[in-house]
């Protein structure tokens, strides 16, 4: 099973369930590891603001 972003985390979820799935691949789920994930990066309003 492919899950990509949020198809990753629905994935995992699936997998934990116990549904007979062989492998998992998943690819950018949205988690954070460190407390400075949250969120944008400090410099996103310029970049927008650029374009």
């Amino acid at each position: 099973m492919f899950g990509s972003s949020s198809g990753a985390v629905l994935a995992l979820r699936a997998a934990a369930t116990g549904l007979n799935i062989e492998r998992l691949a998943l690819y950018e789920p949205p988690f954070a590891v460190a407390p400075c994930d949250f969120g944008p990066p400090q410099d996103s309003s310029h970049g927008i603001s650029l374009v």
